[in-house]
């Protein structure tokens, strides 16, 4: 029987089947490679899927789709494998026993560490991340420290400008109350020691080291004295002395912070000196027309605030980089703070640096008696603090600082070292938030009353040696 006659696995009828069963002939006849016939010369296999005459004998196993999920974890796997270079072919035993526990592990550990994370945990770079209850966002407080010390029976003010500042502490000491505005520590006897005190104040972490001391006798008239005489406003003064004849000091609130005003002025003529000492540039390099020298006479003998901003930037070697100036006050001067950005500084601090000058600690010995003899020089509308409190032929090296706030009160400072006629000693007396009159005439007074102290107490000493 002919091929054309058989219809055992032919779908059509007809006309038409016989012709398909010629062409199918035909199209066989073309590839022997890629059929078989049986013995009646009908196609049972095939597998070229370019005939469509052909495909419809081809009999195609199914596969088993694998799970969508696991398809699209083991592509993600291989296409991270690929672009590293392995070129790894993932199976699933693989993601099975190793990547999948892994990936759980890990899952895990990410939800114990944020359920119980510490969030006062003090990092080594010194940065503090707090969670915000509300938000669950992460903030990062940078720690700042400040060192403070006050006699037993005495009383430590701390001002607090920041508005928006909290206690960090769960607990305070009895003797230290916290206000809007200020720290207030008045301890007693029975207090002495070291103590900590924490605020939030916007992005720092604020952390005050508060030590109590023994209370000193020998000062303790003095203070009453300048005590009764600022009476409600002593929160608003800074006094720190230094005996540099008999290596002594005593202050009131000496650790609080208070704007310098022009006082920063003399640590920019330090740095520009230490350069000049450093071969970095000398006095009679001219910067925008004029000497260095004409720049430091100009901002520290005239207070003029044009030759500080050109010294500073011609010093720090960048015109808009002025926050480094900080850094190197810091660094290479040794008070923290005594900056110009923030503007802050301690009375403790700016006795510190006049004393430092006056030693040769910071510049060489024809540097520091450069300095401190253009200092005495002072501008007349200058010579109504320090200078106005002393006897007419004592001389006073200094730098005074005066600013007018807008409530009408004034910061009004001056940073003095007074060669007296039996000891030499440096005073620094901050004003903040005073009247300028009336802080101009506490000043002078405070000064009457801590060079009458000195020159008294030596003549006691003598006549007890005699």
């Amino acid at each position: 029987m002919g091929p054309s006659n058989s219809i055992r696995f032919n779908p059509f009828s007809g006309k038409k089947t016989a012709k398909k069963s010629q062409s199918s002939r035909k199209l066989v006849k073309k590839d022997q490679d890629q059929k078989q016939l049986d013995k009646n010369g009908i196609v049972v296999y095939q597998k070229n899927q370019k005939s469509k005459v052909l495909s419809i004998f081809r009999f195609k196993k199914k596969k088993k789709k694998k799970s969508t999920h696991f398809n699209y974890f083991k592509d993600l796997v291989e296409e991270d494998f690929r672009r590293s270079g392995a070129g790894i072919k993932v199976s699933k035993l693989f993601l099975l026993r190793f990547v999948l526990p892994a990936t759980v592990v890990l899952f895990v550990i990410s939800i114990l560490a944020f359920f119980f994370y510490d969030s006062d945990t003090t990092l080594d770079t010194n940065i503090t991340e707090s969670r915000s209850s509300i938000l669950g966002e992460t903030v990062k407080l940078e720690e700042r420290s400040f060192d403070h010390s006050v006699s037993a029976e005495g009383t430590l003010i701390i001002p607090i400008k920041d508005k928006t500042a909290e206690l960090a502490n769960f607990t305070l000491p009895d003797f230290v109350r916290f206000t809007s505005n200020q720290l207030i520590v008045t301890p007693t006897s029975d207090n002495i020691g070291k103590y900590e005190v924490s605020i939030k104040t916007g992005k720092y972490l604020d952390t005050y080291n508060i030590t109590i001391v023994e209370a000193d006798s020998e000062f303790s008239e003095l203070k009453d004295k300048i005590s009764d005489l600022l009476g409600q406003e002593v929160s608003k003064y800074a006094i720190s002395v230094y005996d540099i004849t008999d290596d002594r000091s005593f202050g009131v609130n000496p650790d609080s912070i208070f704007p310098p005003a022009d006082l920063s002025k003399l640590p920019i003529a330090v740095l520009a000196l230490l350069d000049v000492e450093k071969g970095s540039f000398n006095l009679d390099t001219k910067v925008k027309g004029y000497t260095v020298s004409y720049y430091i006479y100009d901002m520290v003998v005239n207070n003029d605030n044009n030759s500080m901003t050109t010294l500073e930037n011609f010093i720090t070697g960048d015109w808009n980089q002025w926050e480094s100036i900080d850094f190197r006050i810091k660094d290479e001067l040794g008070v923290d703070p005594f900056y110009r950005y923030p503007h802050e500084v301690t009375a403790q601090n700016a006795t510190k640096l006049m004393t430092d000058i006056y030693a040769g600690a910071v510049l060489n010995e024809y540097h520091s008696s450069y300095l401190l003899e253009l200092i005495k020089d002072s501008a007349p509308r200058f010579q109504d603090r320090i200078v106005a409190g002393v006897p007419s032929n004592i001389e006073v090296s200094h730098v005074s600082g005066q600013d007018y706030l807008p409530d009408g009160s004034s910061v009004y400072n001056d940073l003095g070292l007074v060669y007296g006629e039996k000891t030499n000693f440096v005073l620094a007396i901050l004003v903040d938030g005073v009247d300028r009159l009336e802080a101009q005439q506490n000043i002078v007074s405070i000064t009457e009353m801590v060079y009458e102290f000195f020159e008294n107490d030596i003549d006691k000493a003598l006549d007890e040696l005699k």
